[in-house]
């Protein structure tokens, strides 16, 4: 194998092993939410204000930014009130005063969750996609570099 052909394969196998580790912590993070729907109690939830962001891949001005987070605010099962943030939709913030149900970790009341539905549907997809590409990927370099 030559040195060409060892740095190719070597980038190739990094990028895809960056790219399992990142499915993992985020599949993780999805069961550790879904978990959370399931066990912690549901409270009601006010938003309370908005916080503009900027998109991805923009520059950092937020003068020119139409992406938003939604900033609630819910009553903990200690009694306090606390505050979270959720992008519902990226260019259209909830309307202010409007409730929503969230789930509160009761052993960490600064953590909430908005309950919503998991599409597991498009996680597939997208896992299967992200199947796809690597195996197209992995035919197109070896065919590229000629190995």
């Amino acid at each position: 194998m030559t040195t060409v052909q060892t740095v190719v394969w070597s980038c190739w196998g990094g990028f895809f092993l960056l790219v399992i580790l990142v499915s993992l912590f985020q599949l993780r993070k999805l069961r550790h939410r879904e978990f959370g729907m399931r066990t912690w109690p549901h409270v009601q939830a006010v938003v309370v204000g908005h916080k503009a962001v900027p998109d991805a891949g923009s520059s950092s001005d937020l003068s020119t930014s139409n992406s938003y987070v939604s900033i609630y605010q819910y009553a903990g099962p200690d009694g306090r009130t606390y505050h979270g943030e959720t992008v519902w939709s990226r260019y259209h913030p909830l309307p202010l005063h409007q409730c929503l149900a969230v789930c509160v970790n009761p052993g960490k009341p600064t953590e909430s969750y908005p309950v919503e539905k998991t599409n597991r549907a498009a996680l597939g997809g997208a896992l299967a996609a992200m199947a796809a590409f690597g195996l197209g990927s992995f035919f197109f370099v070896r065919l590229l570099i000629g190995t």
